[in-house]
Parts: structure tokens; sequence; C-alpha cells
């Protein structure tokens, strides 16, 4: 038994680590984030912007995001014209010395948000596009950068949603473990009660013997002593005594009987209820497997957003 209970495990391991192989290898693995550089329409002709893509985000908290990010160091106005906003005095010194303005559009895509931003300075003039200058970087990472907040943030949502399924899926299980624990429990107690019951039974069937012998020898009394009357009321007293004894160990036995077979009737049910919380135990076990599998594809791809 031993040895199968190791090789089920063994082999549960196993399944394990190829479900994490093969989850963390495929639908979640995290998305790189790149900001692409490239002249797009906007409201005032087409113009150099930075574009990126925010896996799994939602564009109401994303757009919220976003106005919060671009307003936090800003002196100027917020406006929104056309599905274009428009942030004025935006201080962000590795961009620039002086306040710029950053024009944005945010879509909802299949896979997320794509964020465009366009940024002038505070002359509405657009900046130069110099690759890989010090503004340029600086303006990747500043898109970038709330790029890669947003998509972590999707992401522990994710994870806190598979994590509470997990829960639920292990207290589930933990309470079919429970429910055969309980089972045996009460199967234990019945078989003692029935062991108890049978010797009971036993030493009733032997007194029971014992006083029919009895009885026959006081009948014998009873007729010895008819011609005294004193005598021969004794004896029928004694004769009713140990019919009354008798009597109160054959209801003891038939209590006993009644008892052994409502003990083995609670034994058949508790048997049934064990194998279906075994079977639902037996049928939780790798999809319990499968969402560890998947909680912990979520967990390796958080930690490698960066």
């Amino acid at each position: 038994m031993r040895n199968k209970m190791n090789t089920t495990r063994t082999i549960r391991n196993s399944f394990f680590l190829w479900l994490c192989f093969s989850f963390s290898a495929t639908t979640y693995a995290q998305k790189e984030i790149v900001v692409d550089e490239a002249p797009r329409a906007m409201s005032r002709d087409t113009q150099f912007s930075y574009l990126v893509d925010i896996p799994q985000a939602t564009l109401k908290v994303t757009e919220k995001n976003w106005l919060s990010y671009i307003s936090a160091d800003s002196k100027g106005s917020a406006t929104f014209v056309n599905g274009e906003h428009l942030q004025t005095e935006v201080n962000n010194k590795n961009i620039s010395f002086q306040p710029v303005n950053i024009y944005s559009k945010l879509v909802e895509t299949t896979e997320g948000v794509r964020l465009t931003v366009w940024i002038t300075e505070k002359n509405f003039s657009f900046l130069a596009n110099n690759p890989n200058s010090v503004e340029d970087l600086a303006i990747q990472k500043f898109v970038r950068d709330f790029a890669v907040k947003e998509y972590r943030e999707a992401v522990q949502e994710e994870l806190k949603t598979e994590q509470n399924k997990q829960k639920d899926m292990e207290k589930n299980a933990t309470n079919s473990t429970k429910e055969v624990e309980h089972s045996n429990k009460n199967i234990s107690k019945d078989q003692r009660i029935i062991l108890q019951s049978k010797d009971d039974i036993s030493t009733n069937t032997a007194d029971i013997n014992r006083t029919t012998l009895k009885i026959e020898e006081q009948k014998k009394m009873v007729e010895k002593t008819a011609a005294d009357p004193n005598a021969n009321k004794g004896a029928k007293k004694t004769l009713r005594n140990l019919e009354k004894d008798k009597e109160n160990l054959q209801k003891k036995n038939e209590q006993l009987s009644k008892k052994i077979e409502d003990s083995e009737k609670e034994i058949r049910e508790e048997v049934k209820n064990a194998d279906n919380a075994q079977q639902k135990e037996t049928y939780q076990s790798p999809e319990l497997d499968a969402q560890k599998a998947k909680v912990y594809a979520i967990q390796t791809k958080l930690n490698n957003i960066k």
C-alpha cells in the first residue's frame, strides 16, 4: 500500500511539474513591453509618437491611472477632445528642463489597452525626433514605466483571483478528507458497539440458560411445597422473580440485537459516504494540481514583468 501511495505521489508530482512548465511556457508567459516609435495621425496632423500595448489592462482603469500619472507633476490643465487627451505643463526633468505638453490616446484591444503618446514643448512645438537621445530614451522610459506598472497591476489582480480559487478548492479538498475521516471514525465506533453488543448477548444468553434451569428447578419446588401454604407462597414468589429476570434478559438481548442492526445500517451508510467523499477527493486532486500550476505560472509571469 505504501509503495502504491509513493508511486501515486510521484506521478502527481511529475504531472504538477509538467503543468507548471506548460502554463509558464504558453498561456501564462509574460508579454514583453516595447515602446514603438513612429509618426502617427493625431489632432495636429501626423506627428512622431510613442506607442505601447499594455496586456490584460482594461480601458476604464488604465485611462484613469494614466491621467493621474501625467498630471502628478503638472501645473497645467487637462482636456479631452474627440478621443484625445491633452495635459499641459507636465514637469519631467529627464524629458525636458521646461514643462512639456502630453497628447495621448487610449483604445481597447483584444489583448488589453493601446496607449499612444505625443509630446510637445511648452510652446506646442513637437519635440524633434532624435532616436536614442537623452530626451528620446527618457520619454520611452516614461511611457514604458507606466505600461509596466499597469501590466503588473493587471497580473496581480489575475493572481489574486486565481489564488482565491485555489483556496476554495483546497478548502473543498480538506472538507472531503475530513468527511472520509469522519465516516471512518463513525465506522470504527459502530464496529466497537457491535462487538460489545455481541459479547453482551453471549453473556445474557448464558444467564438466560442458567435462569431457565433455575426456573425448572423452582417449578418442582412449587409442586413440593403445595401442602405448605407459607412455603408454597415463597416458592412461587421466587419462581416469579426468576421468570421476570429471564424476561428482562431476553428483552435486553432484543435491544442489543436492534442496536447491532442499527449499527450495521450506519456502517453501510458511512461506507457509502466515505466512498463518495473519496471519489470527490480523487476528482478534485488533478483540478487542484492544475490550479496550483496556474497560480505558479501567473506568479512567475508577474516576477518576470520588468
